[in-house]
């Protein structure tokens, strides 16, 4: 069968629910032929929607390192180009919780502070960002490596001074929390 029509095939399956056999079929094509790309054989569109679904699908059998591989193809050619932003903010998130919780959650500290820097570089809201260099603060602060915490505290406040949720973490690291976070709090005993 032509090339073409077995890369259109993966789309097809995908959307028919024949994922598995989706997946099969692009391994093929990309065994038998280096650097198979499918972007070659679909509109810019549909290249983004089966990078998508293949994502999806690996991550479903539990393939997190593959999915993120194809998350970051489709974030990527969005950034690159002008961005369709057919389903961007979908994939960011995916993105991002691959990171922080598939692979940071169970990883050695250094190993999840790594995790987390790459998430933050993803694009996503600040108070999102701020929330990820707060765990960097915590893991760094598992390590007793107090400057570190400290200057990924002072990032998250630089980034959104209203985060809420950090009393323990300024308290551990002798730091005050910014005015803007402590002016929304309810003092303690009133409901």
């Amino acid at each position: 069968k032509a090339v073409a029509y077995r890369a259109r095939r993966v789309l097809s399956d995908l959307l028919n629910g024949r994922g598995e056999a989706a997946v099969r079929g692009y391994e093929r094509l990309c065994a038998e032929e280096k650097d198979f790309s499918l972007l070659r054989y679909m509109s810019v569109k549909d290249y983004l929607d089966t990078q998508f679904l293949l994502a999806e699908q690996y991550e479903a059998q539990g393939d997190v390192q593959k999915a993120l591989e194809f998350y970051m193809e489709v974030y990527n050619e969005e950034m690159a180009g002008p961005k369709l932003r057919y389903f961007f903010e979908e994939v960011c998130d995916r993105i991002v919780g691959i990171y922080c919780r598939e692979l940071a959650r169970n990883a050695p500290p250094l190993e999840a502070i790594r995790y987390y820097q790459k998430a933050a570089h993803i694009e996503m809201s600040s108070a999102a960002r701020s929330q990820i260099y707060k765990k960097i603060a915590e893991k760094y602060h598992s390590m007793d490596d107090r400057r570190k915490a400290r200057a990924a505290m002072a990032k998250a406040f630089e980034i959104n001074p209203k985060m809420k949720g950090v009393r323990r973490i300024c308290e551990k690291l002798g730091m005050k929390e910014p005015a803007a976070s402590v002016a929304g709090r309810q003092p303690t005993g009133v409901k």
